[in-house]
């Protein structure tokens, strides 16, 4: 079920009692909705950072739009569709497959169009997307206190979050939601004889959530926080697609042709070389194996020395490659 584009509110009712119609002939667990919601990817919760945030200059620009799909029963969430303003990206560079499955081949399948203005609806107007949201910026801030906790230890330069950031963030914060059935039953659109069986109690995981990313604000370094409930709402003004016409959908293609397909603003990341992560690798095993003021899991240890071998070997075969090549000229 996706939305179409238009509908009075008045037939909200008529509107429910058609869905249970065409339900009831399905099992619950292949029933799936989807919706999409506008990201700001990158927003820390300050205030000093995002002055006016929905208006003006200093509005953020680095956002994405995501399409989330999941069933009834929270049984199966589908990977997120992520879509980026650029069509190539420095840091995505070699991470492609990671990310997609082009070989999708749907059969048999019913869609079904919800009105677009009937949010009581929609399972992700209902919290799915807002529970999503809150899983996201948690773990960004935790990402952030890290990083400022680096700068301030190391006095190293905060390390920007870049697009490839953003992807796994918003896989943890997906793969993190498990009160989807709750938001189905919120809606109506599943008789409650059918939801008994598989809903759980999640009424107050939303205070939870709220109560949580504020504490993680308040481990931040900022003069001038946003509260959690501005935090998680911020992004919320960002529009989809939904209710453009043909020609408007027509222009937004033909000047998107016109536009860079990379991000004239995305620095290219400097990596080490190989033989730098080798002594850096090889360092950490020897501060685990041997310092006495921390301990850590045998199994902890070895992942470490899987990951030196590894590099160790494409550091031999890069060498023996540079010399081939060295050879052949």
């Amino acid at each position: 079920m996706g939305e179409a584009k238009s509908a009075p509110l008045e037939i909200l009712e008529e509107t429910r009692k058609n869905l249970h119609e065409i339900i009831k002939d399905y099992d619950l667990n292949n029933v799936f909705n989807y919706d999409e919601t506008g990201l700001y990817w990158d927003l820390e919760p300050s205030k000093t950072i995002m002055q006016n945030p929905l208006s003006g200059k200093k509005k953020s620009k680095k956002h994405v739009t995501l399409l989330l799909t999941c069933n009834a029963t929270g049984t199966e969430k589908l990977k997120p569709l992520f879509i980026h303003t650029y069509q190539n990206s420095q840091i995505l560079r070699g991470k492609k497959e990671r990310f997609t499955n082009e070989n999708v081949n749907l059969t048999n399948v019913a869609v079904h169009f919800l009105p677009p203005n009937t949010a009581h609806l929609q399972p992700y107007d209902a919290g799915i997307i807002n529970s999503f949201k809150a899983q996201y910026r948690k773990v960004l801030v935790r990402n952030r206190i890290e990083a400022y906790e680096i700068l301030q230890e190391l006095r190293k330069d905060v390390t920007p979050l870049n697009i490839y950031d953003a992807i796994n963030f918003s896989k943890s914060a997906w793969d993190s939601i498990h009160s989807t059935p709750k938001c189905w039953q919120y809606t109506g659109i599943l008789s409650q004889d059918e939801m008994n069986d598989i809903i759980e109690d999640y009424d107050e995981q939303a205070i939870r959530d709220e109560m949580e990313i504020q504490e993680l604000i308040n481990q931040l370094p900022f003069d001038d926080p946003m509260d959690a409930v501005d935090f998680l709402h911020i992004d919320d003004s960002l529009k989809g697609i939904e209710g453009l016409t043909d020609d408007e959908i027509v222009s937004m293609v033909k000047s998107k042709n016109k536009e860079p397909k990379t991000d004239p603003n995305e620095g290219s990341l400097e990596v080490i070389s190989t033989k730098e992560a080798l002594g850096r690798l090889d360092d950490l095993v020897l501060f685990f194996e041997y310092s006495s003021n921390i301990s850590i899991n045998p199994d902890e240890l070895n992942i470490l020395k899987k990951l030196r071998r590894r590099v160790l070997t494409l550091h031999i075969n890069n060498a023996k490659q540079a010399t081939l090549d060295s050879f052949i000229q």
